[in-house]
């Protein structure tokens, strides 16, 4: 098994997954262990069915708590993003639904991405959001705008992007806390307007493999 990160190894991330499952023990259904295993699962290079198998756990888990909560932005955009580069099964339709119907849609971005998978979700309330690159690339008529748009972003903006996150740094230093920086959000767009990311695929923060699952599955 190969590290699908070139800044650590396959045994770093191993060592990251065993402490945060040893968080999660001590902690059942704590939703940031889950969703950073998702990250440090495929950073380690873990098979695909694999990190479905992990990503379904993270939806389990805020799926459930939407009786008495709300998602949080990154949740709804971690799962939608997921869901579109891994497929839907009936039951799992069932947990997105349930996630999206919770969301406040005050971003448009995330509406975006429910309607692309078919989900109802609330009527939207915000029209600028808080991804300043979204209605830029939404407005490029043509996918080959986008494309070059994206390769772009990807190679100058999409990591500092991210720059107030708590992860944002985590692979400086000792890096006990680095599970990998991965662009989701971007397979997710690649597959909900099918466009050719040939330009971009080797960009060390874009989840290439994840994004074409669907092609061979």
């Amino acid at each position: 098994m190969n590290s699908r990160d070139s800044r650590f190894g396959t045994d770093h991330f191993q060592d990251f997954i065993e402490r945060s499952q040893a968080t999660l023990d001590r902690h059942p259904g704590y939703v940031k262990a889950l969703r950073e295993i998702v990250s440090g699962i495929y950073s380690a290079g873990y098979p695909l069915e694999q990190v479905r198998a992990s990503y379904i756990d993270y939806l389990k888990e805020v799926s459930s708590s939407m009786a008495t909560t709300y998602p949080n932005g990154i949740d709804v955009l971690n799962l939608m993003s997921f869901a579109l580069m891994l497929g839907v099964h009936d039951d799992e339709r069932d947990m997105l639904a349930a996630v999206a119907a919770k969301d406040n849609c005050g971003e448009p971005f995330y509406a975006f991405l429910e309607d692309a998978l078919g989900l109802e979700h609330p009527l939207l309330t915000g029209k600028k959001g808080t991804w300043k690159f979204f209605p830029t690339l939404q407005a490029i008529p043509d996918k080959e705008g986008k494309q070059d748009f994206i390769a772009t972003y990807l190679k100058r903006n999409w990591y500092n992007s991210w720059r107030s996150e708590y992860w944002w740094g985590e692979h400086q230093g000792g890096a006990i806390r680095y599970f990998g920086y991965w662009a989701w959000e971007f397979g997710a767009l690649v597959k909900a307007w099918g466009l050719d990311d040939s330009s971009f695929r080797g960009n060390r923060y874009y989840p290439a493999d994840m994004a074409h699952y669907l092609d061979q599955n």
